[in-house]
């Protein structure tokens, strides 16, 4: 697996976290069409690497996997992603083909340290990964998916 490909799967993620945080502020994109659509406005969210918009009710990111800084694993929805899980103060859920990045690994093993309820469940086919042992050693519970279908969130 490319190291670019990891991003898209911590899209679900990104979505039911951020949306229960919402604590993000919102800053402006050219590049994003934030034209108001049915339902309410949409506001751009900026990334170094991607870009996001903001609903009423959700946040939504894409990452660039053709930005140079790609490659870094960082600049992305990474930054997001970690803020909300810093922000959490009861519990952290979370569902991923793949922990991948050091960021978000690092940012879960903190809350599970703060006293933040952490839980994963993710694609088993990925569940003897290094990251994943990381989360276990710090004490963090997780379940793998079931394995006749890939969990693709």
């Amino acid at each position: 697996m490319k190291s670019t490909s990891r991003f898209p799967y911590l899209f679900f993620v990104i979505v039911l976290v951020l949306s229960a945080c919402g604590n993000v502020t919102p800053t402006s994109t050219p590049d994003v069409d934030v034209t108001p659509r049915p339902g309410g406005d949409l506001t751009p969210i900026d990334l170094q690497v991607g870009y996001g918009v903001r609903g009423s009710w959700f946040e939504l990111y894409f990452t660039d996997p053709a930005n140079p800084f790609s490659s870094q694993g960082t600049g992305g929805v990474d930054g997001p992603l970690v803020d909300a899980i810093d922000e959490a103060r009861l519990s952290v859920d979370v569902a991923a083909y793949s922990i991948s990045l050091n960021s978000i690994r690092y940012a879960l093993i903190n809350a599970h340290k703060r006293g933040v309820t952490v839980r994963v469940v993710m694609e088993s086919d990925n569940m003897d990964r290094s990251d994943l042992q990381a989360l276990i050693e710090g004490g963090i519970p997780f379940i793998g998916d079931n394995p006749q279908g890939s969990m693709h969130d």
